[in-house]
């Protein structure tokens, strides 16, 4: 429920063994996550292929497990909230996951302050989603705007956007918005 966001702790974890083939999807709703103030979490077995090659990851894709683990997490490969392994890990999880829950309260205290800052997310790829006025949901209207990629299909393909975004190119297009003024040649967010 939105009205509890910023209040109840919250946290994603992904295990995996492998790459993501699908970007950059997974990358953008992770983004998602962090905004509302959830945590994530993620924790890759990278095992080198072998043999026959048919069995474990490449090095490219043990690179790209870890770019796609930290795009996840949001963080440097060095954050507390990354592990990446081998295969000798199986023989250690249970050490692992303590090391996640114990991490998991100082995470929280270091990042609530800005999740408070900013409790919203306008990355969303629908108009429908990213003008919800829905409160048990979360309200993204009070926060978001649709900017379309084609003025005559307003609800058509386009961008979700802060409402505060207001980089359009000319006057015409700024005075449309109605979050946007237009001034000495410049297009800025309207003062509220």
């Amino acid at each position: 429920m939105a009205n509890d966001l910023l209040t109840r702790p919250k946290s994603a974890f992904l295990f995996t063994d492998g790459v993501f083939y699908d970007q950059p999807t997974p990358e953008t709703v992770s983004k998602g996550f962090q905004h509302l103030g959830v945590l994530n979490y993620a924790f890759g077995i990278a095992v080198q292929q072998k043999g026959d090659g048919r069995d474990g990851l490449t090095p490219k894709e043990i690179t790209d497990q870890m770019r796609q683990l930290q795009a996840f997490v949001g963080t440097s490969p060095d954050t507390p909230r990354i592990k990446q392994a081998d295969e000798s890990s199986f023989e250690v999880l249970d050490e692992i996951a303590s090391y996640f829950v114990n991490q998991f309260p100082k995470d929280i205290e270091q990042n609530l302050p800005r999740v408070i800052d900013r409790p919203y997310w306008c990355g969303f790829t629908s108009p429908g989603r990213c003008l919800n006025a829905d409160p048990e949901t979360f309200p993204t209207a009070d926060f978001c705007k649709w900017v379309p990629l084609n003025r005559a299909k307003p609800l058509g393909r386009g961008k979700c956007m802060d409402q505060d975004w207001c980089q359009w190119a000319t006057k015409p297009q700024c005075t449309a918005d109605s979050y946007c003024d237009w001034f000495a040649g410049k297009c800025f967010a309207r003062t509220p």
